[in-house]
C-alpha cells in the first residue's frame, strides 16, 4: 500500500501572500500618520480619506504594445 500525502493547498492567501509594495507603501504611511476614521470631518479624518482614495486609486497598467517591434 502506497501512502499519498494530501496535497496542502493555501486557500486563505490574503494571511500568507506578501503586500503589493505599492499597497505596503500606502499602509506604512497610513501608519506613520496615525489612524482616523476617514467617514468624519476633522483633519486627521480628512487626511485619513485622502490616504484612502489614494491607495484604492487604479494604477496604470503596461501597455502590450511594443514600440520596439
Amino acid at each position: 500500500m502506497v501512502y499519498v500525502r494530501p496535497v496542502s493547498k493555501d486557500l486563505d492567501a490574503a494571511s500568507s501572500t506578501p503586500l503589493h509594495p505599492a499597497a505596503r507603501e500606502a499602509f506604512l504611511a497610513a501608519l506613520d500618520r496615525g489612524y482616523a476614521d476617514p467617514r468624519r470631518l476633522h483633519a486627521a479624518a480628512r487626511d485619513a480619506r485622502l490616504l484612502l482614495d489614494n491607495a484604492r486609486r487604479p494604477r496604470p497598467t503596461p501597455s502590450p504594445y511594443d514600440p520596439t517591434r
